[in-house]
Order: structure tokens, then C-alpha cells, then sequence
């Protein structure tokens, strides 16, 4: 059985540091109420190392995440650490994680530079190391009730006696990391970015009849559920049978039919007129990977109207490409990222 520990800390969109618009962890524990949390420096990545900071009740008892753990052990390997944390609007959910990480029975030093000597609990290489976008964390962590964490910001998975806590909410969580294919710690930040760009050039991009990243995130969010709504559809009139895999893989839809027929399709919704998409680093590597049948759906034109105080997506024209070959030539760099020492 895999060694897994949960553990709550204050909520933050990068837990780089502090950082304008991302100053300090919300939550968490009194705290960080009055004082820098020092989860904040969790998914900071100038280290090929990175180490992290949660608040136990005393040391980890480490017999209660691998019950095969000896009295004198200072730490355990090969370790999944879950970090949840609860959201401004409620519920607490899943913010990332470290694979294959060294957890600590006790706090330990920090000499990494920059971190305000804060200690961390564990460790693990960067790229055993994954952050959900804030837009992404949808993994719920249920609270008050059996089976689930309560208020100790610990939650382990075997009790003193080493008998293992089985619970439907952490099957799926560890299932959803095992097929999980999004970016790991270090192409985290290139893809926060260039989702940044689109935005700042949204206006730009709308005179071109390019496809436009909304800033009201509201607006953007009904807009791509719209899309996606539609291609469903779409290819359910096909014969496919229709699986949403968007929050863990490089595409969107999953089409299946006559048993081993296989269809991964990329969908996009805007409200222009299409004539240009943005796509991310594993949106245009997944689509060249020869061995796998790709399609595009684009639903563009899309109309958005205000009811009640809330935006409503409707309407919208598609275009399909199936089979989607990328053409290279069209392909335009937007941008590129620096990480400075």
C-alpha cells in the first residue's frame, strides 16, 4: 500500500513566496493570521530539491504512514504528501503534491536562501513535484466526517493499531494521480504565464478574430463548459461514449466506441471568430504524437448574456477537424519564461 500523508495548509495560487496579488497563505491556522505561513515557500522551485513546511500536532508519527516504520527511524522514503487546503469560496480540496518524497519525523533546518530560515517536513526532486492551477483544484477533501480529516491539519491513512483508513475520497484522489498528465512543478509557472499573456492581449486578439482568454474568469469559465457541452454532443452523435478527462490530461474529451476505437479530442470555445487558438506545450506535443487519433472542436462565435447578475454562454458555431494534424507553420510563439537563480 502507498505511503500517504495529508496534510491542510492556508490556500495560495503559487506558494512561490510572497509575491504582488499572492502575498501570504489564507487560512491554514491561527497562525497565519498575523504572521507569513510558511507553506508559503512549498512549490518554490529554484532548487532541483524541493522542501516543504506543514503544521503537525507534535513530530509525524511515521508508524501511522507506513506501519512497518521503526521506532528509530528520523524519516521515511518513497512518500506521496497530498497538500489541501481550503477554497475562498469554500470547501477544501487538493492543491498539489509531492511523489516520491522523503518525510520527516521531525522539522528540519532550512539553508535554502530566500525562505527566511523556515523548516519543512519533507522533500522531494522537482519534478516528483505537481501544483494545480487555482482553476484546476477540484479534488475535494471531505471534512467532520468519518473517514475524513477533522481538525488536526494531519490526516493519515493508518491508525495506531496499523489498521488502513479505507475511504472512496482517497481512491479517487490517488487514481486521479496515477493517470494524471499535466505539468509537473517546473512547467508550472510557463503555463500560468502564457494563460497570463493571452489575457493581457485579449482585446488585441478580439480585433484579429483570434480566440481570446476572458478576464472575468466567470464569463470564461461558462464559455468553455458551453464548448464542451457541445462537442459531447457532438461526437456522442457519432456513436462515442463521452469521458471528461480535461482535469488530467493534455486533452479534453475521451471517445470511445466499437469497444477499442479511441477518439482524443481538444476542445475550444471563444466568443470571436475563431480564426486563432492559443495552445499549451502538452495541448501541441499530444496533438503531433502520431500514435494517437486527434481531434479538434472548436465552438467560436459563442453569444454571452447576463440572467439575474450571472453570465449564460448559448449558441456558437463548430468547426471540426478529425483527423487534426498540427500544421507546423501556423504555429506562433507567444512567449517565453526565464527562472532566474
Amino acid at each position: 500500500m502507498a505511503r500517504v500523508l495529508f496534510a491542510r495548509i492556508g490556500w495560495m495560487e503559487y506558494y512561490a513566496g510572497p509575491q504582488e496579488g499572492d502575498q501570504a497563505p489564507i487560512g491554514g491556522g491561527a497562525y497565519n493570521e498575523d504572521n507569513l505561513g510558511h507553506e508559503a515557500f512549498n512549490f518554490d522551485h529554484k532548487h532541483a530539491t524541493m522542501r516543504a513546511y506543514f503544521e503537525p500536532p507534535s513530530s509525524l508519527n511515521l508508524r501511522k504512514i507506513d506501519p512497518n516504520a521503526q521506532p528509530n527511524d528520523a524519516y521515511i522514503d518513497n512518500s506521496i504528501i497530498f497538500f489541501f487546503a481550503k477554497r475562498p469560496e469554500g470547501g477544501q480540496v487538493v492543491v498539489g503534491w509531492y511523489n516520491q518524497a522523503r518525510l520527516f519525523k521531525d522539522e528540519q533546518e532550512n539553508d535554502y536562501a530566500g525562505r527566511q530560515n523556515y523548516g519543512f517536513y519533507c522533500e522531494a526532486e522537482k519534478h516528483n513535484v505537481f501544483l494545480l492551477p487555482a482553476s484546476k483544484r477540484n479534488l475535494l477533501v471531505p471534512g467532520g466526517t468519518k473517514g475524513a480529516p477533522g481538525r488536526s491539519n494531519i490526516f493519515y491513512l493508518y491508525d495506531e493499531y496499523g489498521n488502513h483508513r479505507l475511504a472512496q475520497w482517497i481512491s479517487d484522489i490517488l487514481t486521479f494521480i496515477n493517470g494524471y498528465q499535466g505539468n509537473s512543478i517546473t512547467e508550472f509557472r510557463s503555463q500560468e504565464i502564457t494563460e497570463t499573456l493571452a489575457a493581457d492581449i485579449e482585446p488585441e486578439v478580439r480585433k484579429g478574430s483570434g480566440q481570446g482568454f476572458l478576464n472575468n474568469q466567470e464569463v470564461k469559465k461558462k464559455v468553455e463548459l458551453h464548448a464542451m457541452k457541445k462537442a459531447a454532443e457532438y461526437f456522442a452523435s457519432l456513436g462515442y461514449e463521452i469521458e471528461d478527462v480535461s482535469s488530467q490530461k493534455p486533452y479534453d474529451l475521451r471517445c470511445t466506441r466499437n469497444n477499442n476505437e479511441e477518439l482524443r479530442v481538444e476542445v475550444k470555445g471563444t466568443q470571436t471568430e475563431g480564426k486563432r487558438i492559443f495552445l499549451t506545450k502538452n495541448e501541441v506535443a499530444h496533438a503531433r504524437d502520431d500514435e494517437t487519433n486527434v481531434a479538434l472542436f472548436i465552438l467560436h462565435s459563442i453569444s454571452v448574456f447576463d440572467r439575474n447578475g450571472k453570465p449564460v454562454a448559448t449558441r456558437g458555431i463548430q468547426e471540426v477537424q478529425n483527423p487534426w494534424s498540427i500544421d507546423e507553420d501556423s504555429l506562433v510563439a507567444m512567449s517565453y519564461t526565464y527562472d532566474l537563480a
